[in-house]
């Protein structure tokens, strides 16, 4: 009668996991990040009012990317381009999160009255799902904080959200958030990847002649 054929090996020990990078994530309309899951995934920020369990409605100080009517038109499904409203918000100060702009409260030395002046827009806000959307899009590295608005098409003045930053301070550097500068990156990736895929289509159709 035959021996029995050997047993295979044992399978070999899995790779060790990579570490994880501590790179500044890139902050798309795509991002998937619930708000209730952002705000616990948050760190704790003792300066900072809690927010709302539901997210808020109402007038939004938009003060980087969210300025881009385009953007927000996509990210939040609208039939056509929002209008924005020009504003400023005072006593903040704005400073750089990888090419994100960080808002924060101006303190100590920084902090004057009806000084640090920040430059925006403001969107309203008409449904907790498009707060939700906004919150998603922010990421856990900010949080919708109330702030006081001023328009600067008037005199008027308004109670709103904008977000603030609440993530790792190591992460921060000192920098000017240029919206024109950064549409215009997007326009270069945009028109990169035109190039890059028309490149593919001509060779496809040269092998196919060959």
């Amino acid at each position: 009668m035959p021996a029995p054929p050997p047993s295979p090996p044992p399978p070999p020990p899995l790779p060790p996991q990579a570490p994880k990078s501590s790179q500044t994530p890139l902050k798309t309309s795509s991002t998937i990040s619930p708000f209730i899951q952002s705000l616990q995934e948050a760190p704790p920020a003792s300066n900072l009012p809690h927010s709302p369990a539901i997210p808020p409605t109402g007038p939004y100080f938009c003060y980087g990317t969210l300025m881009d009517p385009s953007l927000l038109q996509g990210l939040l499904n609208l039939p056509t381009l929002p209008m924005l409203r020009p504003a400023r918000i005072v006593e903040y100060t704005v400073k750089l999160w990888g090419p994100y702009p960080a808002l924060f409260r101006a303190e100590g030395e920084n902090a004057v009255d009806g000084a640090n002046v920040v430059m925006g827009t403001v969107f309203e806000v008409e449904s907790v799902e498009q707060a939700e959307r906004l919150a998603e899009y922010e990421t856990g590295a900010y949080r919708a904080c109330p702030c006081r608005i001023l328009y600067a098409d008037g005199e008027e003045e308004a109670e709103g959200w904008t977000f603030m930053y609440v993530g790792n301070l190591g992460d921060v550097s000192e920098g000017v958030f240029d919206l024109g500068k950064w549409l215009g990156e997007e326009e270069e990736d945009e028109e990169e990847d035109e190039a890059e895929e028309e490149e593919a289509g001509g060779e496809m159709i040269a092998g196919g002649g060959t």
